[in-house]
């Protein structure tokens, strides 16, 4: 036998020795009639990888907590403003003059130009009382308590 009459051979034989185990006998067929063959197919390896990228998991959205300085008053939220432990907030500050926006505990600081807005992304994963405030005025926007 030759090396491609071979090549030929083996997968045929291989599939009629899988065919034969894959069917149930069929004591009322009758002659000539061809056996019924499913075919399964499996699912790939866990090491394998996926033929199409799984959908992206929705991402929760922050909770936004707007507070404005204008004419030294603070306007927006009360002087407390309570989050829950693991909540992700945005603490957007819009302000007429320019400042640093400093959230305590957390050291997260963030450069406000005079009558422009900035966010500061944030997790609450802290608990505890925090201040925001305008670091150079040392102006207190707000308490920020997480439980």
């Amino acid at each position: 036998m030759t090396v491609r009459r071979a090549a030929l051979v083996l997968p045929a034989a291989a599939l009629v020795l899988l065919t034969g185990c894959g069917t149930e006998a069929q004591d009322d067929a009758a002659p000539g009639d061809e056996p019924v063959v499913s075919i399964q197919t499996s699912q790939p390896s866990a090491g394998a990888a996926p033929a199409s990228p799984p959908p992206a998991a929705p991402s929760p959205s922050a909770r936004v907590i707007e507070v404005t300085l204008e004419g030294g008053t603070v306007t927006g939220v009360s002087s407390r403003v309570e989050v829950a432990l693991g909540e992700r907030l945005v603490i957007r500050v819009t302000s007429d003059v320019a400042d640093e926006v400093h959230v305590h505990g957390y050291d997260e600081r963030a450069a406000v130009p005079a009558g422009e807005t900035v966010d500061i992304p944030l997790t609450a994963d802290i608990p505890g009382g925090f201040e925001v405030e305008l670091e150079e005025t040392g102006r207190l926007l707000f308490q920020l308590r997480v439980a």
